[in-house]
Formats: structure tokens, sequence, C-alpha cells
């Protein structure tokens, strides 16, 4: 992300006429006589991009004579515009989950598979990680998916030593590292498969992106006896379309929207009663 995108953003968001912004960065970015010289402009370092976004995104003289503190709100704004530039994020999301209950084991379990794109960030790939809520989850696949095609399997070992906080609650962790060699790629796809299972009688199934993401789509299908007893979104139900079918039996929740990171959606499924 360029300097550009803090002029589109704070233009964007903020409706600013322009002719402060301009003015300033005409001082900072003196124009050249060719076009093609754009591409060579220098670019903000960090202190300079926050000397840029605190001087256009500060509270009125009147705001501020009313709550002092609202300062500290415009600075964490400027906070988050600065992360953007750093933030890992994925597309093309979407989630597969099958919910039935075992005949054998008399457990309600549900097989779950996940796709998406990543993408690199300052000329590299971070990190994937994948968090479990219970140590019990069995990983069926784990692969990386190159654009030409080709898989890359994921090593899936059951390393759970790490623990962590994801939505306020512990979860198990595991991180795996993207080989060097793939770094050539504009994107990679990465594609889980795993189960996790539930009581005797209901299963919750729990999403939490903990990147940004360019929309997602979960389709939620269970067997008898179960049926979707309730489900939430926690993001602005803006957001989302959600189909629920009336027999109770299969959701679907899909947005098209960019949806910042820890957007989540929860769907609690149980046997029937009465």
């Amino acid at each position: 992300m360029g300097d550009t995108v803090i002029v589109a953003l704070i233009t964007g968001i903020f409706g600013l006429t322009g002719i402060f912004l301009t003015r300033y960065l005409t001082v900072r970015f003196p124009p050249k006589e060719n076009a093609k010289d754009l591409d060579k402009q220098p670019r903000l370092n960090e202190n300079e991009k926050r000397e840029a976004l605190a001087a256009i995104l500060k509270p009125s003289d009147n705001r501020m004579e009313q709550y002092p503190d609202i300062k500290q709100y415009f600075n964490h704004q400027i906070d988050r515009c600065l992360k953007m530039f750093d933030t890992n994020f994925k597309s093309d999301l979407t989630l597969n989950v099958n919910v039935r209950k075992d005949d054998e084991s008399g457990v309600v379990k549900s097989l779950c598979g996940i796709s998406y794109k990543i993408y690199k960030i300052q000329d590299k790939y971070e990190s994937i990680p994948l968090f479990f809520e219970d140590e019990a989850t069995e990983i069926i696949s784990r692969k990386i998916i190159c654009p030409e095609g080709g898989d890359v399997p994921i090593p899936f070992k059951k390393t759970y030593s790490d623990k962590d906080k994801v939505g306020g609650k512990d979860a198990y962790k595991l991180v795996y590292d993207i080989p060097k060699e793939l770094y050539r790629h504009p994107f990679l796809t990465i594609e889980t498969e795993f189960i996790e299972k539930g009581c005797d009688h209901w299963f919750q199934f729990e999403w939490l992106s903990l990147t940004p993401c360019d929309g997602v789509k979960l389709v939620l299908e269970c067997g008898e006896p179960l049926i979707i007893k309730k489900y939430m979104v926690f993001d602005n139900a803006k957001l989302y379309t959600i189909d629920f079918r009336d027999d109770k039996k299969r959701i679907s929740v899909s947005s098209y929207k960019w949806l910042n990171a820890f957007t989540g959606i929860t769907v609690l499924v149980a046997e029937k009663t009465g």
C-alpha cells in the first residue's frame, strides 16, 4: 500500500474538501514535469505518515472543549490507519461445515473445510496460524495450492504445547511457516479440513477471522436428528446476507464486503425437542 492509500482513506471516509490535503502533499511531494516521475516520488517513513495523518485527523476545537480526551480516540484511529501497511489479509474465504451425530460414539461432530487466499506483506508471507478451542480436534488435511496448480502439504503434527488468547478465550495454536521457495508466487491458496467434537446432543460451531478479509461465505448443514437452534454474527449485520432454511437444517452466511479482523460467526446445532 502506498501513500495514496492515506489520501484515499481520508478523503473517502471523512469527506474532506481536499484543499488543505492538496496543499500539504504538494509541499511534501513537489510535482515533477514528467508524469512518469510519479513512480520515483519518495515514500513517507513511519513518522512522516503519522505526521500527515495527525495534521488532518484531529478533532475540532469545539469537540476538544467538550471532551479533551477525544484526542485519544483520534490517535487510536491513526494507529489503525498505520497498521494497514503491515496487516495481513485474506480473500476468497469459504467455510463448508457438515454436522452429524456419530452412530458409534453417540457424539455430535462437525467436518469443516476452510479455503482462502493469502498475500505477501513486504515481499514475504507471514506464518499461517491455526487455532482450536478443543485439543481433541482432528486435522484431516492441510495444504497450500500454488496459482499454477500443484499442492504442497502442510505438516500438522499435533504439537498443541502453545496456548494463546483468541477472542478472549484460551485456544490451542498451530503455526506453519511458508517455505521461502513459494515467495515467488503473488498469492497462495490455503485449504484445511478438520473434525471437531461436540457433546451427545449438541455442537456449537465458532469461527473468528484473525485478519481482515475480503468477504466470506459459510454454509453449514446438519443431519437427523439435529437442527440449527441459534446463530449469531459478531459484526455489523448489514454487511451480511443470511439464508436460513425453514426446516432449520441449513444456513448460509455471506458477505461481499471488506470485513475487519475479529469478525465472527457462531451456530448452535442440537437435537430436535418435542
